[in-house]
């Protein structure tokens, strides 16, 4: 009697999949797209003569409208990472490169905040290495992210080295620093949760879903690799990553 009621549930499950399946396509084009489009034509119209009053109006619709791009984003590609819809590619590309860009791309936010940033890239980390560079400057994205939202004053502080893992093989080790108000060890374990944002002793003023952390988590699994956190309250947070990625041969 137990195998027709296995084979329901099964069917359920898949059921259930397909139909979220088919909501996150849905969200993609009847949401993200027009949000996409709003932010470009408040650009455009931020390049024509307006009064300031105006000016101020249009910069607040095209912020709302990010922000709700950003929110939205996260929840597709969390839930994609989380279903296993997300599959990784293997090119060779500039490391050093797409590390010192993903921080640039951040850098902006920490001097909005008055946070000082800085950025190491060790002499280990090679030039070219073999993985998909796209997921790293997310990863490293959403890293910086969190710092930089949860630091008040401070330091925010990228460090990047690698280790040898074998024949044309290498750890990159990446690390996030901050001098943030810190967490508490029961915290800490929740870090990597999705949906869940941060209480304890933080007020919450803080945006978001509290997906940016979950996101590295899948990320960095599925790239075969790990993250760690450590923290205590009043000296910020260190996270870090440990990420296989190919080293080029070199010629002969």
């Amino acid at each position: 009697m137990s195998a027709p009621a296995a084979g329901t549930e099964r069917l359920a499950f898949e059921e259930l999949l397909r139909v979220e399946n088919g909501l996150l396509i849905h969200l993609d084009q009847e949401i993200l797209t027009p949000l996409a489009s709003i932010m470009n034509l408040a650009d455009l119209m931020l390049e024509t003569q307006l009064d300031p009053e105006q000016r101020e109006h249009i910069r607040t619709t095209r912020i709302c409208a990010r922000d709700l791009l950003e929110t939205l984003s996260q929840i597709l590609e969390y839930e994609a990472l989380a279903s296993g819809a997300r599959a990784l590619e293997e090119t060779e590309f500039n490391l050093r490169e797409t590390l010192a860009g993903a921080a640039e791309q951040e850098r902006p936010r920490a001097g909005a905040k008055g946070i000082l940033f800085s950025l190491r890239l060790e002499d280990s980390l090679p030039a070219l290495a073999v993985g998909d560079a796209a997921r790293i400057e997310e990863v490293v994205r959403h890293l910086l992210r969190n710092a930089i939202e949860f630091t008040r004053e401070g330091e925010v502080a990228l460090a990047a080295r690698a280790e040898p893992a074998g024949q044309n093989r290498c750890w990159l080790r990446i690390q996030v620093r901050d001098t943030g108000p810190g967490m508490a060890p029961e915290q800490l374990k929740l870090i990597f949760q999705p949906y869940r944002q941060l209480e304890g002793g933080l007020v919450r003023t803080h945006r978001g879903l509290g997906l940016g952390l979950a996101i590295v988590d899948k990320l960095i699994h599925l790239m075969g690799g790990q993250v760690t956190a450590s923290s205590a309250p009043g000296h910020g947070a260190c996270l870090e990553v440990r990420v296989p990625v190919g080293v080029p041969a070199s010629p002969k």
